[in-house]
């Protein structure tokens, strides 16, 4: 929505686009003279910035030699920064005996690393790192991309760098992906604020061909969009007007206060291209976290490129350099020599091993020799110069090196003459200030990959979860066909049990149910695990990257590190062992303590959960353990003796109620034997009772 609080726009479409292009050229004016900078620092560290006016002999232009101190710089910083591909890690905040809390952290770690590994995570970190380095400011953005279409066929993957959920689709999702994606310097805006935190919007700039428009937004908008003005793009033709490649500018700008994101061309001022409701439904909103600043304040969010901090230097560097080489240019082997000893000429156009011979030595030894009869131009002076000018070329690196906190250790250069003691403190004190960088790498790293666990929480399917991770957990209708099942067997076990009652057989014992399917049944489902991700994933869960794996390892510092922990573990445990087993120090006090040191190495979060469970059973002496045993066994024993009597009691209560039940049944069957003798004696006596009356009746007649 419009910002209603400002009377100079409407509601209309047209304002609203009036309203973000003239929120757009705010944000472009407040770091425009940063942009500017941002470019001519990048044309340094291309190389472009230096005039090719110097020409080589065969008269073709030649660059001008210079001291690329910046790329030295940036190519040092590069791989001591960021290293390596970080490996995700999810983990429960607290640390409750919670079967469905592990089941969610374990899919979305491996979800984590499928999509690392698979979309190639270094490369936008890589490109985050170098502006990040170069201009002071790094920006990578998250994106959820559906492939549609169907399984036999799935053609349908959305063309085009703006490739979200808020596409319109265009089939059934075959394929679901989260990818980082990187952010040119050039293509981000962002609101005015002070603080990240206050930031309104963000915008994200798009050039588009008549195409991805028409793909994107329809035929009516292709109709009447124009191509863009783009003044300052390189194939922006001054004569024409109009850009030469045939693109159009976009910008995707995502407003916190709407939760909507919106698509606006400048040359398109009828209404916003599109406009959609929060599409990945992200707890912050935006598709970037923080962006990786070089330098902060509080007072701005403007971004400041650390090659200013030393541009004066670098620059002066760059003359001191072009200075020297001019000088060594003009240094040449020249001197002057008798013309009557032509035979001197001949001996410096001479090669190797060369024997000139010579008439009438005797007066050239009586002049003086060679050394008498050549005059060589004095180039003292010269040296002198050229030692004075690298001198204080040296100085000006050191200064540059101070300012930028890149040590010679760093750079792999040290003095021979150092004992392996001094190198290692300048070591320690010299990557002090790179650690700074390492950990806000680590940072942004870090964000990302939460960002990306959002995404892939909220959006994918239970279908693309199963196939990434590979578990076998069960559905809610595959719990309810075993659920139903089990339900049938009892149904069925209870109907013949009773017909067997019915004829005076003992029924079978209930049928027992499969172990695996108990087991799978006991297992949380896919809908409870994906609902759970998606209610309180920041809250229940801590998606982090394991420590320090995205710095290059240390082999031989790993190995001393483990080495040192697994003795400090096995003296500790030994020492305060008795202290637990007395109860003078409680367990938890213990772990703690252990765990305080472990978190000192940098060792991942797999150690440090393995020594959390060690205090899940009481440290024990050999004595105590043999004892428990022994009362262990004897209870095991009594336990089968009371398990036996009690079979024995219910075996003879069955047959006791067998006996009962045989014995009713007896007495039943006598009674209808009773009955059915007193029935046909009564007919017995009604038969005679005719028969004789009868017979009275035929007397009578007679």
């Amino acid at each position: 929505m419009i910002d209603y609080k400002n009377p100079l726009y409407g509601d209309s479409p047209e304002d609203l686009v009036k309203y973000w292009l003239d929120e757009l050229e705010d944000s472009d004016k407040t770091e425009k003279d940063w942009r500017d900078d941002a470019k001519s620092v990048v044309d340094i560290y291309r190389g472009e910035d230096v005039a090719a006016t110097a020409v080589s002999s065969d008269g073709q232009k030649m660059r001008r030699n210079t001291f690329n101190i910046l790329w030295s710089n940036i190519e040092t910083l590069k791989p001591a920064i960021y290293n390596k591909t970080p490996v995700p890690n999810v983990q429960r905040r607290f640390k409750d005996e919670d079967q469905l809390g592990r089941a969610v952290a374990q899919v979305l770690e491996r979800s984590l690393e499928f999509m690392v590994d698979a979309n190639d995570f270094d490369a936008p970190m890589s490109d985050a790192v170098d502006d990040y380095l170069l201009v002071g400011r790094g920006v990578t953005r998250v994106r959820y991309v559906p492939t549609f279409g169907t399984p036999e066929q799935p053609e349908g993957e959305i063309p085009g760098e703006m490739a979200e959920n808020y596409e319109e689709p265009v089939g059934e999702v075959v394929k679901e992906e989260a990818i980082a994606e990187s952010v040119a310097y050039e293509d981000f805006r962002r609101g005015p604020a002070n603080k990240w935190t206050e930031v309104p919007w963000v915008a994200f700039q798009h050039k588009l061909t008549k195409q991805d428009i028409e793909e994107k937004f329809g035929e009516d908008v292709v109709k009447s969009v124009g191509i863009d003005v783009y003044k300052d793009d390189d194939n922006y033709d001054t004569e024409t007007n109009r850009s030469q490649d045939g693109r159009t500018r976009c910008w995707e700008i995502w407003c916190k206060e709407t939760k909507k994101v919106y698509f606006i061309a400048p040359s398109y001022k009828d209404k916003p291209l599109k406009e959609a409701d929060d599409p990945l439904g992200l707890s912050g909103f935006f598709p970037i976290p923080r962006p990786i600043y070089s330098l902060t304040t509080t007072d701005s969010l403007i971004p400041v490129s650390e090659y200013y901090l030393y541009h004066t230097l670098a620059t002066e560097l760059n003359n001191v350099t072009k200075r020297i080489i001019d000088i060594l240019k003009g240094l040449r082997l020249r001197g002057i020599y008798d013309s009557r000893m032509s035979e001197i000429g001949r001996l410096m156009d001479s090669g190797d091993n060369k024997m000139i011979p010579l008439d009438g030595a005797s007066q050239y030894l009586d002049a003086g020799g060679l050394d008498k009869a050549i005059w060589m131009m004095p180039i003292d002076k010269y040296v002198s110069v050229v030692n004075q000018l690298y001198a204080y070329r040296q100085n000006l690196i050191t200064s540059i090196y101070e300012i930028t906190g890149i040590s010679d250790v760093l750079r792999g250069t040290s003095k021979a003459s150092e004992t392996a003691t001094a190198q290692t403190i300048k070591a320690n004190y010299g990557s002090m200030r790179l650690q700074r960088r390492q950990r806000e790498v680590q940072r942004y790293a870090r964000d990302v990959v939460r960002l990306l666990a959002e995404v892939i929480a909220e959006q994918f399917s239970i279908d693309t979860l199963q196939k990434m991770t590979g578990l076998d957990y069960p559905t809610e209708e595959e719990k309810a066909m075993m659920q139903s099942q089990m339900q049938m067997q009892m149904q069925q076990f209870q109907m013949q049990a009773q017909q067997m009652q019915m004829q005076g057989q003992q029924p079978q014992p209930p049928p027992q149910p499969d172990p695996q399917m108990l087991e799978r049944m006991e297992k949380p489902t896919w809908e409870q695990i994906q609902q759970v991700a998606r209610d309180d994933l920041l809250r229940e869960f801590k998606v982090d990257i394991e420590t320090d794996s995205t710095i290059a390892a240390n082999d031989a510092e790993q190995q001393q590190n483990i080495t040192e922990l697994l003795t400090g573990i096995t003296s500790f445990l030994n020492g305060i062992a008795p202290a637990v087993e007395s109860g003078a120090v409680p367990m938890e006090t213990a772990k703690s303590l252990l765990m305080a040191a472990v978190r000192r190495f940098k060792l991942g979060t797999e150690v440090e959960s393995a020594v959390d469970k060690i205090g899940d059973k009481p440290i024990q002496n050999p004595e105590q353990q043999a004892g428990e045993s022994g009362e262990a066994e004897m209870a095991q024993q009594q336990a089968e003796m009371a398990r036996q009597q009690a079979e024995q009691q219910a075996e003879m209560a069955k047959q006791k109620m067998e006996l009962e039940l045989a014995q009713s049944k007896h007495q039943m069957e006598m009674q209808k034997l009773e009955r059915e003798a007193q029935i046909d004696q009564a007919d017995h006596q009604m038969k005679m009772q005719e028969m004789q009356a009868k017979t009275q009746s035929k007397i009578v007649g007679l």
